[in-house]
């Protein structure tokens, strides 16, 4: 089970593959018979630039910012310099406003 704490000792990179790994991860789920071509090529294709590093979801808010709308993340400034991102009782702190949001959305993304 990936917990807040497992989270806050992850590098950026990881968080990074991680959202990848979940955004192939939910192509593969919704793939049809029909489709299903598809849904493997393009969820190799978010796998493969995530492992080459293109997709930088912690930084990069154009790859991020379609993550946070569909799952309506909510971010705002919290205490001192940091920023807070929820959803559905899933809170994270961060300095870095993308990385809360990425850690919100892996953490309900795996719930149990």
């Amino acid at each position: 089970m990936i917990t807040p704490e497992f989270l806050q000792s992850c590098t950026d990179e990881q968080i990074n593959k991680g959202v990848a790994w979940l955004g192939v991860k939910s192509l593969l789920d919704l793939r049809s018979s029909r489709n299903c071509e598809i849904y493997k090529a393009a969820a190799k294709n978010i796998l493969l630039r995530s492992i080459s590093g293109k997709d930088d979801y912690c930084i990069n808010p154009d790859i991020s910012w379609s993550v946070i709308l569909d799952n309506r993340i909510s971010i705002g400034p919290a205490l001192g310099n940091e920023w807070v991102a929820r959803l559905n009782g899933f809170i994270r702190y961060n300095k870095n406003p993308l990385r809360a949001a990425m850690e919100v959305y892996i953490l309900m993304s795996t719930k149990s």
